[in-house]
């Protein structure tokens, strides 16, 4: 009877494994899968007015789907066709950079945690710490450089851009955390790896691609040297203004290719994809051994096992309890993801057309994830916290300027964080909150799904380092007192009201009695002062208000908002000489008390002027 009865319960589990398989092949099944995404894209292209899009999903070393969504451009109105229409895939090229690394390292040409510069020829890498930068470290953005922005990134012409050797020769960020100590993402360390290709190969970059990586993929429609007869096959982005579709324009990345100028189709991202999950195996062409492959796909860069980190170049990305790894790509109009799950050998690509096209982009495979691989992730138990006070307070982004004017751009980016109710931290960050509970020490979760953060110790054993693993390619870090928005934003508002305040005192308030007891010179330097004072803040206000992504993307900072550091050199010379005044007449008894007063408040809120110009880069000395 017992024999019996176990076999009837082996059955029925056989049964249901049977009936689980069967209705998983069904998801799968070409109909079924098209009518899902046909869904998914639409209503991402109609939310955020995207004229193309084009996906293909891989799995088993096959193409399950590959299909184009709008028209190429409204000219001809021609659909877009996922073998032929080009799409820009941003910083996914950056992926083609780091599989040709792994190629030169496999073949024995590199070895990963070598100095950067030993590969390097007419240029070399900074060292402002005086340690050694890995290529290992490029990879993971783990070289300690800051961002750069203020050359711009894209060029209006063809016969604009540099050689990639003469790109980094020009524009030179600099060195502003040790390597390997925290993850700050670069545009410019994965151009370097571009130039160490072309050092160790003996060919430009895009020659290494199309041979070694192009051509055994069979991806003939792809371009990543921007040649001007598949530019032209490159579909027309839109952008939505007014009721009315503009188009935009192309836009050359030039010296910068190794990080993001590849033109590509769904078909050949989908061979591209296909051999990162057949262990670097497409249809009897191998571009790299299974070994290397996996090394590739490995952590490289991570602040424990609890939390996403870097990968060799691919970003570790988990989503319902399955672990991949993935890349994203921006470029002004073009936006695009790729994710890949090895142990499911499967993937997903997809890229849109449209300067709107960047809001939700990550739901996209969140919503395939959710459909056909269902959550498998166990809630992690509440880990006990006593005291949450050390996590507690302001971080900014590490990608950001360091040295020069540009970081004054930055000054109003923080993640707050905040004590919250039954042991929890409230985050605040781009307008969103989020609730986290710790599941280890110093890791949080989500409250809603499996997305954790793990704070980061500095060398004076205090939480220095913010890492959300939902955005695994940068850091943050604690925000200084003197550095803090807040202090930022009300600093300034007193220092420009108390000069409208003067400005109006001393040209119709200021009594008789007062102005013949007072030294001439006293007040013209503070009615200069106080003019100076609203006059700058108009003038950053109206730079400020003129500033454009697409300005900026193309030529950099405008050159009016650079040269405003002259201003605050001669402010500088007008504090100096208020202040002079203030201490004489307080020395001489000159006026009476609040009108000295009003010279001292008035000297001190300049100061501050000058303190915040200094801390922003906006005087730099």
């Amino acid at each position: 009877m017992k024999v019996k009865t176990t076999s009837i319960w082996i059955t029925i589990a056989l049964a249901l494994v049977f009936l689980f398989n069967a209705n998983a092949q069904d998801k799968w099944h070409e109909n079924n899968l098209e009518k899902f995404i046909d869904g998914t894209i639409a209503s991402h292209m109609k939310s955020h007015h995207i004229t193309a899009a084009t996906v293909s999903i891989v799995k088993g070393g096959e193409i399950q789907l590959a299909k184009g969504y709008g028209v190429t451009d409204f000219n001809s109105n021609s659909p877009v066709d996922p073998n032929a229409s080009l799409f820009r895939i941003g910083s996914v090229t950056k992926l083609f950079t780091y599989t040709a690394i792994m190629q030169l390292y496999e073949q024995g040409k590199l070895d990963l945690d070598d100095d950067i510069n030993r590969y390097l020829t007419s240029y070399q890498f900074p060292s402002e710490f005086n340690q050694v930068t890995t290529i290992r470290q490029l990879m993971t953005h783990t070289s300690g450089l800051e961002a750069s922005f203020l050359g711009g990134i894209f060029h209006r012409t063809k016969a604009e851009t540099l050689t990639i050797v003469d790109g980094l020769n020009t524009f030179k960020p600099k060195q502003v955390k040790p390597p390997g100590q925290n993850i700050s993402y670069s545009n410019v360390g994965v151009t370097v790896l571009g130039r160490v290709i072309e050092n160790i190969s003996g060919v430009s970059y895009c020659k290494y691609i199309e041979v070694n990586i192009f051509n055994p993929l069979k991806m003939r429609n792809s371009d990543i040297c921007e040649q001007e007869d598949l530019v032209s096959k490159v579909v027309t982005p839109y952008k939505y203004e007014r009721d009315e579709y503009v188009s935009m324009p192309f836009g050359y990345l030039g010296q910068w290719g190794p990080a993001g100028a590849m033109n590509s189709t769904a078909t050949d991202m989908a061979n591209f994809m296909i051999a990162h999950l057949q262990n670097g195996e497409f249809e009897g062409s191998s571009i790299l051994k299974p070994q290397t492959t996996k090394l590739m796909h490995s952590a490289a860069k991570t602040y424990g096992t609890s939390v996403p980190g870097m990968a060799h170049g691919f970003f570790e990305k988990w989503v319902n309890g399955y672990k991949g790894v993935s890349h994203g790509g921006a470029t002004m109009n073009f936006f695009t993801y790729l994710f890949i799950v090895p142990n499911e050998n499967v993937g997903i690509f997809y890229s849109f057309a449209g300067a709107d096209a960047s809001n939700g982009l990550r739901d996209i495979y969140n919503i395939f994830m959710d459909e056909y691989y269902p959550n498998i992730a166990k809630t992690p138990a509440v880990h006990s916290i006593d005291d949450l006070t050390p996590y507690l307070g302001a971080f900014r982004t590490l990608r950001m300027e360091f040295s020069n004017v540009a970081k004054f751009l930055s000054f109003d980016d923080e993640v707050h964080v905040e004590e919250g109710e039954n042991n929890t931290l409230v985050v605040s960050y781009e307008d969103k909150i989020t609730r986290y509970f710790p599941i280890a020490e110093d890791v949080f979760q989500q409250k809603t799904d499996d997305q954790r953060l793990v704070f980061i110790k500095g060398d004076d054993g205090q939480f220095q380092y913010l890492h959300f693993g939902k955005k695994p390619y940068r850091d943050f870090e604690r925000v200084h007192w003197y550095e803090r928005t807040w202090l930022s934003v009300s600093g300034l508002s007193c220092v420009l009201l108390f000069s409208l305040f003067m400005l109006n005192k001393s040209l119709f308030g200021w009594n008789d009695s007062s102005v013949k007891v007072l030294p001439k010179w006293s007040l013209r330097v503070l009615i200069l002062s106080a003019l100076s004072t609203v006059l700058l803040f108009f003038y950053l206000i109206i730079s400020l208000a003129s500033l454009s992504f697409e300005g900026m993307s193309y030529d950099g900072l405008p050159q009016s908002f650079i040269d405003s550091t002259y201003y605050f050199y001669a402010y500088t010379c007008l504090t100096i000489a208020l202040i002079y005044w203030t201490i004489n007449l307080f020395i001489t008894k000159s006026g009476r008390i609040r009108d000295r007063v009003y010279f001292l408040y008035f000297s001190l809120c300049s100061c501050f002027l000058i303190a915040f110009s200094f801390i922003w880069n906006l005087m730099v000395f």
